[in-house]
């Protein structure tokens, strides 16, 4: 249900008024979350399990990210 709502809200915002998303977050926010998705395909296919060293790299990579944005 929440993937279904993610993906029909901007659709029908964009049909009501078209949008234009920013370059910016065309070159910066994008590509980290499509690390981000690449990072989870693991725990996705262990069976929704997360281990210690996954959950490090998950952590560490939310903290990059975030002091990636702090500092922009």
């Amino acid at each position: 249900a929440t993937l279904c709502i993610l993906l029909l809200l901007p659709g029908v915002a964009g049909l009501v008024a078209p949008f234009k998303i920013a370059p910016s977050m065309q070159m910066n926010d994008f590509p980290a979350t499509a690390l981000v998705v690449f990072l989870l395909l693991s725990p996705l296919l262990n069976g929704l399990r997360i281990s210690r060293w996954e959950g490090v790299v998950l952590l560490l990579a939310f903290a990059g990210y975030f002091t990636w944005q702090v500092r922009r």
